[in-house]
């Protein structure tokens, strides 16, 4: 796609104040398109505007419960996400609207040296697009518009930013292997010059999206080994305290279920009716949170083997 993207900008590029990235299985409604058009306008520092695309379509229970926990979620998240952002938000490589001239200017990828696979070609190339638009001194902003309105938390009629997704797990981690790569090549760009503290942390933040499963299966092992040590040695004392233990998991558990139960109380508040009501709302988000316990392992599994 940066290829194809590279070839238009060359040969068409300068006929064009704009352009919109569409992946081949992502939807934007002309109402968007236009909405985008006119904040390009509006505000003439803008370089790149990405809006927050919702799964749609899927018919397998695995697709259905990512679908869910998109709509649940992605609206709370996404203007979390564009408060501490600002002007230096990320580019998600679609559905999304380009200053063409500033995207000529500035986002020339770069080859890093050195071969695959943290060598090469970047494979992320929309981390470092926007990264480097903001460099530029363009501003990159994250438009949640099309995500969430004052009746629901669904997009409104006629105002849509869609996209299909691997509707199984091995899909979907397949999927992954391709991020993982190319988010662990971002971690050489962290100490390149003129990058914005924001688009560094957009780096870091990909990168140990993925390196947290290491993070945790060696938790795990960790942890398994002190349990057979004491259960070996009775009378060991334990090899962390107790309130130490008790506080990292308070910790782990609130920043695993914080987020879920933010989404369920702002729809149980804001368009319980987007979601067959409040009883369904609140027993699809517990099933959500089983699924998500469920796969959550195996996804961690995967993503250290892929590293490994």
């Amino acid at each position: 796609k940066a290829g194809n993207i590279a070839e238009f900008c060359r040969r068409w590029g300068r006929r064009y104040d704009y352009m919109i990235v569409l992946d081949a299985d992502s939807l934007m409604s002309g109402t968007t398109m236009l909405h985008l058009v006119h904040q390009m306008q509006r505000y003439a520092g803008v370089g790149l505007i990405q809006t927050v695309p919702l799964p749609v379509g899927q018919r397998t229970l695995f697709g259905r419960f990512i679908q869910f926990a998109s709509a649940l979620y992605s609206p709370m998240l996404a203007a979390g996400q564009s408060f501490w952002q600002g002007d230096a938000a990320n580019y998600w490589g679609h559905n999304a609207i380009i200053r063409t001239r500033a995207f000529m200017a500035h986002a020339g990828l770069p080859t890093l040296p050195g071969k695959p696979p943290l060598g090469g070609e970047l494979l992320s190339h929309d981390f470092v697009e926007a990264a480097l638009l903001k460099r530029g001194g363009w501003q990159v902003l994250l438009d949640t518009s099309a995500t969430a309105s004052a009746a629901s938390p669904l997009p409104v009629a006629g105002n849509h930013s869609l996209e299909a997704m691997p509707s199984n797990l091995l899909d979907f981690a397949k999927r992954d292997r391709r991020w993982l790569q190319g988010n662990l090549q971002h971690l050489r760009l962290l100490t390149g010059g003129g990058f914005h503290p924001i688009s560094r942390l957009h780096f870091l933040f990909g990168a140990f999206a993925y390196l947290s499963s290491l993070v945790w299966l060696g938790l795990l092992l960790c942890t398994s080994f002190m349990v057979g040590y004491q259960a070996i040695d009775n009378g060991a004392p334990p090899l962390l305290p107790h309130s130490l233990s008790l506080g990292l998991l308070s910790v782990t558990l609130g920043m695993l279920l914080a987020p879920k139960v933010l989404g369920l109380v702002l729809a149980l508040w804001q368009a319980p009716r987007a979601f067959n009501g409040r009883l369904a709302l609140i027993a699809s988000t517990l099933l959500e949170m089983l699924f998500a316990a469920l796969i959550a392992p195996l996804m961690m599994a995967w993503h250290s083997l892929f590293i490994i």
